[in-house]
Parts: C-alpha cells; sequence; structure tokens
C-alpha cells in the first residue's frame, strides 16, 4: 500500500463516523425537538468534548439553527461555503489542520446545511 492510499483511507476512516455524528446531532435537533441548550449541555459534559466532533447546522439561507460551541467556534462557515455545499450536496475538505464534512441534509421536504470537523 502506498502513502497516498493509506491517507485517503484514514481520511474516510475519519469522514464517515464524522458525517454520521453529523447527521445524529441534526436528527436530534430536528426529529426528536431536543432543545439546542439541551444538546450543546450534552456536548459540552461529554468526555470527548475537546477531541469530539463540532457540528454546526444551518439553513440553506446562512440562518444558524443549531452549534455545539460558538464560544470554541473550529469552523468557520461562511456564505459561500453554505453555497458549496448545497449546490455540491456533500464537501469533504481541510480547513488549516481541521478536516471537516460538509453536507446538505433534507429533513421533512425542507434542506439543511450540516458541518462538522
Amino acid at each position: 500500500m502506498n502513502y497516498f492510499s493509506f491517507s485517503q483511507n484514514r481520511e474516510e476512516e475519519y469522514y464517515n463516523p464524522l458525517t454520521h455524528a453529523a447527521i445524529n446531532k441534526a436528527n436530534l435537533l430536528l426529529d426528536a425537538k431536543i432543545p439546542p441548550a439541551v444538546l450543546q449541555l450534552i456536548y459540552h459534559n461529554s468526555e470527548n468534548t475537546l477531541l469530539g466532533e463540532e457540528v454546526a447546522i444551518y439553513d440553506t439561507s446562512f440562518d444558524l439553527l443549531y452549534h455545539d460551541a460558538v464560544e470554541i467556534d473550529k469552523v468557520k462557515e461562511t456564505k459561500q461555503m453554505i453555497t458549496k455545499i448545497v449546490s455540491q450536496k456533500e464537501i469533504k475538505f481541510y480547513q488549516g489542520d481541521l478536516q471537516l464534512v460538509g453536507i446538505l441534509y433534507r429533513h421533512n421536504k425542507v434542506d439543511y446545511v450540516i458541518t462538522a470537523c
């Protein structure tokens, strides 16, 4: 196995669980209707908060609906980023040293944009 293949596999091993965690959080917010403050409390009390994922959920107009940790805010979402996610449905990229995923997520016929790192 060459370095490039190893690097790609390592990235996919990171992106797949990250994508699932982001979608799970969106489902808790949108399906289970867990209030954002409760989701944030769970996030802050998690043992893996510093190493764990950070999820943000927007509508397609760039209105923030949920964020795990606004005070930390590892991901710097921009309107251009949200637009790219909407047009491409899913993007995987780096922002500095952070690996990020952006997902267009449809829930009850409404589109949402989820970012996670």
